[in-house]
């Protein structure tokens, strides 16, 4: 399979899990090549990602861009990779070895969709296009979405139960806010 298909049927079958179809998630390629591939998403989200970082820069302006830009780009490569990397721990202590290929690719995946909704919202806001209220509101909208469709990949593609798949996603949502926080710590060390 081309490097253009696999995105394709990764974007595709991200649309279909978010529509609720379980069997989206058997178009994904859970294979060890599709599970390296699947990292591709990261390089579909970087662009818009980008646009969010220059505005972030322009409205903090305390670091030297290239200190910004180069920790925030660590911080985001590495984001990326930590969470699959604890995940190739935790599935092995709950015993779904069999199933951390099919999940990191289609957590990979429907990572571009999440990113493609909340990322525009997140900019829209940096530029202070919504009244603080309104902003808030929808962030607090989008990311109960964002929860609700990670927690589904979560107990479909790990084969576990809901209340198992909500600390997974709890643990994913505490490990972004210490990347997060390890990033801030950074950019104001410099």
């Amino acid at each position: 399979m081309s490097i253009a298909e696999e995105i394709q049927i990764g974007l595709y079958a991200s649309w279909r899990v978010a529509l609720g179809d379980k069997r989206g998630l058997a178009l994904f390629n859970a294979s060890l090549e599709g599970f390296w591939r699947s990292f591709l998403a990261m390089a579909l989200v970087a662009p818009i990602y980008a646009i969010l970082l220059l505005l972030r820069y322009h409205a903090e302006a305390g670091s030297a861009p290239v200190r910004f830009f180069a920790v925030q780009t660590i911080g985001y490569i590495v984001a990326w990779f930590v969470f699959p990397l604890i995940m190739f721990y935790v599935v092995q202590a709950i015993e779904r070895e069999r199933h951390f290929f099919a999940y990191v690719v289609a957590y990979n995946w429907t990572s571009v969709l999440q990113n493609l909704i909340y990322l525009p919202l997140a900019i829209v806001t940096e530029l202070g296009l919504l009244p603080t209220e309104l902003a808030a509101f929808l962030s607090f909208v989008v990311l109960t979405l964002v929860f609700l469709y990670i927690w589904f990949v979560t107990r479909t593609a790990l084969a576990v139960t809901g209340l198992m798949a909500a600390g997974i996603v709890a643990g994913d949502f505490i490990l972004s806010i210490v990347l997060n926080m390890i990033t801030g710590t950074l950019l104001r060390a410099g």
